[in-house]
């Protein structure tokens, strides 16, 4: 007997993922909750941005979030971090940008308002690249991990970042594009805030542009891994 197989959805392939720790699908109508699908960390929507805006998923009718950067809109998951300090962790976000950047658009922050204690994934000014930073405690920018490539002006990405120890890649459509070795110390001190789309310290981190499927892991996520969600996400 033939047997059929029906296709997975993104929403099914990233909760049952081992090590997630929080999962906001940005697919509220209306209200200022985020709800994070693992129960841990609800956000709360700052500055009224575009809820009920097209999601970015093929085939998918869960909608998406708008933000802008004049209006400083984004979302507090929390008071405290969640991934910093940790010796392995992944960050998966789908982006769609109207325009190149003219400054860097923070994805996903944990970061205090004095600047210190900071895991950040950011899409780099002017070309929209995927970026990785760590900062000391003093605010002082240690190590930027940026690649090549323009990933904005329009267009519909999924980006990621893998920590496993001092080793990161970074990932733009499921394709690992930038590996590198950590030389900054990963620790982390004092007050922090986790945001999506914003960041608490720098007014010219928000983000302009649509966010969708956030999802973070508290392990390295394989190569695999991240290009089958590219392929879930897509459509494929």
């Amino acid at each position: 007997m033939r047997r059929l197989h029906l296709a997975r959805s993104y929403r099914d392939a990233v909760v049952s993922t081992l090590g997630l720790v929080g999962y906001w699908r940005l697919g509220e109508a209306s209200g200022t909750v985020a709800a994070d699908e693992t129960g841990a960390n609800p956000g709360t929507y700052v500055n009224t941005p575009t809820l009920g805006v097209t999601g970015l998923l093929a085939g998918d009718p869960n909608t998406a979030v708008s933000f802008v950067k004049a209006s400083s809109e984004y979302v507090l998951v929390k008071s405290g971090r969640i991934l910093s300090g940790l010796n392995a962790s992944t960050v998966i976000a789908w982006v769609s940008t109207p325009a190149l950047p003219t400054s860097n658009r923070a994805l996903y922050t944990e970061r205090g308002a004095a600047g210190n204690d900071i895991y950040e994934f950011q899409m780099e000014l002017t070309t929209g690249r995927p970026r990785f930073i760590l900062r000391d405690t003093a605010g002082t920018i240690d190590q930027i991990v940026a690649t090549t490539g323009t990933y904005a002006n329009n267009g519909t990405h999924m980006l990621a970042v893998t920590k496993q120890g001092t080793a990161l890649t970074l990932y733009a459509d499921g394709a690992a594009i930038k590996t590198a070795t950590l030389t900054a110390s990963d620790t982390f001190s004092g007050t922090v805030t986790t945001r999506l789309a914003g960041d608490q310290a720098d007014a010219n981190l928000y983000l302009d542009g649509t966010l969708d499927e956030v999802a973070i892991f508290d392990r390295a996520l394989a190569g695999a891994e991240v290009a089958r969600r590219y392929q879930i996400g897509r459509g494929f």
